[in-house]
C-alpha cells in the first residue's frame, strides 16, 4: 500500500521481480507540489526517464515498458509503429522504410 500511495515510487514491471524503485530526487517534481497534492502544470515529458530496478530489469518510469529514454513515450510508440510497418520482404528490395523509420522527426 506504501509504494502503490507514493507517487515517486513504483513496482518493478518484470514479472515475478517484486522489487520497488524510487525515482531519483533530481528527477522528481517539486517537494511542495507533492505535499500539498498540486497537480503540475508542466507539459508532457518529451524525454523519459529509464530506471533500474537493482536486478538488472530497465524500464521506463512514465509508461512501465522498456527503457526508451531520451524520446518520449507517444515518440517511442510512434517509432514501434512505424517500423512495425516495414515489412521483412520489402527490406530485401529497399531500405528507404527503414530510413525513414530510423529518421522520423522528433516534435518539439
Amino acid at each position: 500500500a506504501f509504494v502503490e500511495s507514493n507517487r515517486s515510487i513504483k513496482w518493478c514491471p518484470m514479472p515475478g521481480c517484486g522489487r520497488a524503485v524510487r525515482l531519483p530526487e533530481t528527477e522528481q517534481t517539486q517537494p511542495s507540489d507533492v505535499l500539498h497534492n498540486i497537480p503540475s502544470s508542466k507539459p508532457p515529458l518529451l524525454t523519459s526517464h529509464a530506471v533500474d530496478c537493482g536486478n538488472g530489469h530497465f524500464f521506463c518510469w512514465e509508461c512501465l515498458g522498456e527503457a526508451h529514454a531520451p524520446c518520449g513515450c507517444n515518440q517511442w510508440q510512434q517509432w514501434q509503429q512505424k517500423i512495425s510497418e516495414v515489412k521483412p520482404e520489402e527490406l530485401r528490395a529497399s531500405c528507404i522504410e527503414t530510413e525513414d523509420a530510423a529518421n522520423m522527426p522528433v516534435a518539439l
